[in-house]
């Protein structure tokens, strides 16, 4: 009889333990404390490849040229071809740019128009002095000048 008390006893007293135990909440438990799971270091992996640099830095100071390049054009235009590009190494006398030669050509064209309609009021002026057409070698010199000058054949042989 001792032992079923001793047995009881000892039964009371684990089912107390264990029922003490379970009477907490897990919040309870974690009160002030937090739980955090470790984060995860994401790495971006790309591969090197030639490109031009994309990113802009900022920095305060003077660049010089170690020498200096013109690049003139006896007349004005558009430009209508590039024979070099960003970057590339040329030597001196190579053809970098060439301008649209059209309106050249037109203003040529004109000017031998001009110059031809000239010669016709030329030959007309010395025809009206009496000399014959197309004949200036007889026509003196001081007269041809100014058949010249009054025809506009001096200004259209310079255009």
């Amino acid at each position: 009889m001792i032992m079923i008390k001793r047995s009881n006893l000892l039964l009371f007293l684990l089912l107390s333990v264990a029922v003490a135990c379970g009477n907490h909440s897990s919040q309870d438990f974690n009160e002030g404390k937090s739980i955090s799971t470790p984060e995860v270091n994401e790495v971006d992996v790309v591969t090197l490849e030639r490109t031009d640099f994309a990113n802009q830095l900022m920095s305060n100071g003077k660049l010089k040229a170690s020498r200096r390049a013109s690049l003139a054009f006896n007349t004005g235009g558009v430009v209508s071809a590039l024979m070099v590009s960003n970057g590339s190494r040329i030597s001196s006398g190579n053809i970098i740019a060439e301008l649209d030669r059209s309106s050249l050509k037109l203003t040529l064209d004109a000017a031998k128009i001009a110059l031809q309609k000239a010669e016709l009021d030329l030959y007309d002026v010395l025809a009206g002095q009496g000399f014959a057409a197309k004949d200036t070698l007889s026509v003196p010199a001081n007269i041809l000048a100014m058949a010249k000058m009054r025809s506009g054949y001096t200004s259209a042989l310079n255009s």
